[in-house]
């Protein structure tokens, strides 16, 4: 049964992510390999860093891509990204466009691809999406629809697309019924030989070795875990487009 959750109460569940007590050495981002692992494809991408030609990317989400309230300007993981980047690809000019709305579900974001990120003329769209359908329990084929029809306009435009799923903390999903929109991305990344950047694999694992406990304690706590979350993603997901290009080569 998929349940309802109010935007109240997810604004609580995802208060913030405190830092171990008394940690002096900023936490590792490391993960299993297996979490950054995709057979996708970015032959786009691939391309375009092999010709040296610019690579302009559109992060496509929610109020959590650009952390707001919780983060500042130059920290969110698009900045983080864009650093990591510019430091893994020193021949390629690097442009990231952030086109983040509060409350956007897969299917009004699909609209909003057509009418303003098609236009951008990226050569990668990020697309960070599920939250909401979860939130308002969203038919998971609905919302399955949604990526499709989006992910196909996006690659009949010349785009290549990373799928990014949602956050993960131990209260949001006990009332959340986040796996049948987790297991959509999944099945439609692999068919459509996408990318799946899994968000919530990644923050889940954190929790189970200790890193977090995504549980805010107050607001410096909330913050300081915020700013290492987009700091791990935005290092993280560059490691994962560098490989999937790599492996083009």
């Amino acid at each position: 049964m998929i349940r309802r959750v109010t935007p109240l109460v997810l604004a609580a569940l995802f208060m913030g992510v405190p830092a171990d007590a008394g940690a002096a050495e900023p936490r590792s981002c490391r993960v299993p390999d297996d979490l950054t692992y995709s057979d996708g494809t970015l032959p786009r991408v691939a391309a375009a860093v092999k010709a040296k030609a610019p690579l302009k990317i559109v992060v496509v989400g929610t109020a959590s891509t650009e952390g707001l309230g919780v983060m500042p300007p130059a920290k969110p993981y698009p900045a983080q990204l864009e650093v990591e980047l510019k430091r893994l690809f020193p021949d390629n000019p690097i442009k990231i466009v952030v086109w983040a709305k509060r409350g956007e579900s897969a299917r009004t974001q699909s609209t909003f691809l057509v009418r303003t990120v098609v236009p951008e003329k990226p050569v990668l769209v990020i697309w960070q999406t599920g939250t909401v359908d979860a939130v308002r329990a969203v038919d998971p084929s609905d919302f399955g629809d949604a990526l499709i029809a989006g992910i196909d306009l996006l690659h009949y435009k010349g785009a290549d697309v990373i799928l990014m799923d949602m956050q993960y903390s131990a209260p949001s999903a006990s009332v959340i019924n986040y796996p049948p929109y987790i297991d959509y991305m999944r099945r439609i990344a692999a068919s459509r030989q996408v990318i799946l950047f899994s968000r919530y694999d990644i923050m889940q694992y954190w929790v189970s070795s200790g890193v977090s406990s995504f549980v805010a304690t107050s607001k410096a706590k909330q913050q300081e875990d915020a700013e290492f979350v987009h700091r791990c993603i935005g290092r993280l997901l560059a490691e994962m487009i560098k490989g999937a290009v790599a492996a083009r080569r």
